[in-house]
C-alpha cells in the first residue's frame, strides 16, 4: 500500500508518466495494467481501486485512480498519464505544468485531510451533546427529589459542565477553522487547475474540476449544516449551568438564612435569661435560718437560674412566633 511506503499523514498522490513501447489497443486496460504492475494486482484488488475520471494533459490521456478512503493516511490515490502525443513530449519537456499540477495536489491533500480531521471534530461535539442531554433528562428528575441529595449532583454538575461546554465550543471554533481552510485551500486548488487549463488547449481536465465541485457542494456545506445543527447547544449548556446555580444559590440562601435566625432567637433567649439573672438580687445570700433550720426550699441561685432559663424559653417562643408571623405576611405580598 503507498501509504505504508511513503508514511503521508496528509495523503499522497502517485503521477506515473508513462510512455508506452508499440500500439496500444486500450487505453483503459493498459492504465490499469499500469497502477497492477505498481501497487501488485493483490493490492489493487484489497483496497477496491478504480477509474474514477479520466481526460487529456497536455494532450495525452490521463486516469485517475482512487479507493474513497475516508482517512487521508489509507488513501490511494494514482494518476496515470500516457504520453501518446509527441505535443505531449515537448510540453512536458518544458516543465511549466510541473509546479501548477504539485500545487493542486497539494491541495486537494489539504482539502482531504482537514474534512477529514472535521469529521472527528464534529463527532467529539455529538459526544458532548449527549452528555449535556443526559443531564437535561437528569436535571427534570433531580428536581423534586430532597434537598441535601439534590444539592450534592447540581454541585458536582457545577464542575463537570464548564470543561464539558468549554470542549464544546473549542469543537466549534476548530469546525469553522476547518471550513475555512477548506475555502482557502479550494480557492488556490481553482488557481492552479486554471494555469494548467491555459498551458494546453487540448487539456481535458474536468475529472479534476469535478474535485473542487465536490469540495464545495459536499464538503463545505456538510459543515455549515453540523454548524447550524451543533450550535444551538451552547446556549443549552447556559440554560442549564445557570438554571443549576440559580437552585443552588437559593437553597443556599435560604440555609443561611434559617441559620440566622436560629442563631437570632438563641441570642434572644440568652440575652433575656441573663437580664433576669441579672435582675435576681439574692443569688449571692445564703437562705436565713428559721427556728433555728433552714426553710425547705430552693436555693436563691438555683430559682434564680429556673426563672432565667423559663424567661429565656418564652423570649424564644416569642421570637420565633414573630419571625413565623412576618414571613407569612412576606409571603402574602408576593404578587401571584
Amino acid at each position: 500500500m503507498l501509504s505504508k511506503n511513503i508514511n503521508a499523514s496528509l495523503g499522497q498522490t502517485l503521477v506515473f508518466f508513462a510512455q508506452p513501447v508499440g500500439n496500444i489497443y486500450d487505453n483503459n486496460d493498459f492504465a490499469e495494467a499500469c497502477v497492477k504492475a505498481i501497487i501488485t494486482e493483490d493490492i489493487f484488488n484489497k483496497l477496491k481501486l478504480s477509474c474514477q475520471g479520466k481526460g487529456r494533459l497536455l494532450n495525452s490521456p490521463i486516469f485517475e485512480y482512487n479507493n474513497d478512503a475516508d482517512s487521508p493516511e489509507e488513501q490511494c490515490h494514482i494518476l496515470i498519464w500516457l504520453n501518446l502525443n509527441q505535443q505531449t513530449t515537448a510540453l512536458e519537456e518544458t516543465g511549466e505544468y510541473y509546479y501548477p499540477l504539485i500545487d493542486l495536489l497539494n491541495c486537494r491533500s489539504k482539502i482531504m485531510y482537514v474534512f477529514s480531521e472535521s469529521r472527528k471534530c464534529y463527532q467529539q461535539a455529538r459526544d458532548a451533546y449527549s452528555k449535556l442531554e443526559d443531564k437535561v433528562i437528569q436535571y427534570n428528575q433531580f428536581k423534586n427529589q430532597p434537598v441535601d441529595h439534590k444539592l450534592k449532583k447540581f454541585n458536582q454538575w457545577l464542575n463537570e459542565i464548564p470543561n464539558i461546554s468549554f470542549n464544546y465550543a473549542h469543537n466549534l471554533s476548530d469546525l469553522e477553522l476547518h471550513k475555512t481552510t477548506i475555502k482557502t485551500n479550494l480557492k488556490n486548488y481553482k488557481l492552479y487547475l486554471n494555469k494548467i487549463k491555459r498551458i494546453c488547449v487540448e487539456n481535458d481536465l474536468e475529472f479534476l474540476s469535478s474535485f473542487a465541485e465536490l469540495a464545495e457542494d459536499t464538503f463545505i456545506e456538510q459543515i455549515n449544516t453540523d454548524l447550524a445543527y451543533l450550535t444551538p447547544g451552547q446556549n443549552l449548556f447556559e440554560l442549564l449551568f445557570d438554571s443549576i446555580r440559580g437552585i443552588v444559590e437559593i437553597e443556599q440562601t435560604k440555609r443561611n438564612r434559617d441559620l440566622e435566625q436560629t442563631i437570632h432567637v438563641a441570642s434572644v433567649a440568652l440575652g433575656s435569661g441573663a437580664i433576669v439573672v441579672g435582675a435576681t438580687s439574692h443569688i449571692d445570700k445564703p437562705p436565713k435560718p428559721v427556728n433555728g433550720n433552714y426553710p425547705f426550699h430552693l436555693h436563691p441561685s438555683i430559682s434564680s437560674f429556673l426563672l432565667s432559663c423559663v424567661a429565656a424559653f418564652i423570649a424564644a417562643l416569642l421570637m420565633c412566633l414573630y419571625l413565623w408571623t412576618k414571613r407569612q405576611l412576606n409571603s402574602t405580598k408576593k404578587p401571584k
